[in-house]
């Protein structure tokens, strides 16, 4: 699809910047950058620890189009790329561990609701937004930060073993008893033997 010539605007990687942005002037935009991860509180709040922000960063880029149709109409589309690692807590073995975020978002954005409301959920390819004299482009990455989070955090199969059998040394040591998680029918690891047990008692 033919693209409308125009020289994009770079925007400043500061919060200030990216969250007042006139997607509707007509102006295309690019930019990219890297904010501390403690910009975004709704990110924190799904973190194990606050970790140093100095050592923990996102990394975003955006870019920002108008395609030609052939009907003679315009359409605007933006791209938010980002990356960032955060701290969660393992479901399976309840360890905390390194979890990658990757955002690849396309969007076109539309000038009415119903347009908004009529967009085919099937298509894969890109989302539509209502396009906005005051487009806050920070809240969307943050929005597509936490979309890309893991529905169930858990470690890798190879990592999360390890991570359970010290988890039931803690158990153990505070404890007293010694918990066995060995199944010795399968004679592998299984962590709801220990809950079964409790629950019998």
């Amino acid at each position: 699809m033919k693209q409308k010539q125009i020289i994009a605007q770079e925007l400043h990687s500061t919060q200030s910047a990216l969250s007042n942005v006139d997607l509707k002037s007509g102006q295309t935009f690019t930019g990219k950058g890297a904010f501390a991860i403690d910009c975004f509180p709704r990110l924190l709040e799904e973190m194990h620890q606050i970790p140093h922000q100095e050592m923990t960063q996102v990394h975003w880029e955006m870019l920002s189009w108008i395609d030609l149709l052939p009907t003679g109409q315009e359409q605007y589309r933006l791209k938010i790329v980002a990356n960032t690692t955060i701290p969660l807590v393992c479901q399976r073995c309840l360890g905390d561990y390194p979890q990658a975020i990757e955002v690849n978002s396309q969007f076109v954005l539309l000038n009415t609701q119903n347009e908004v409301d009529d967009f085919p959920l099937e298509n894969d390819d890109e989302d539509a937004l209502l396009n906005s004299y005051e487009f806050n482009l920070f809240e969307l990455l943050e929005d597509e930060l936490l979309l890309a989070l893991p529905i169930v955090p858990k470690h890798q199969d190879e990592n999360c073993q390890g991570q359970l059998l010290k988890v039931v040394d803690n158990m153990n040591d505070q404890s007293g008893e010694n918990i066995d998680l060995i199944d010795p029918k399968t004679g592998k690891l299984n962590p709801f033997l220990q809950l079964k047990k409790l629950k019998l008692n």
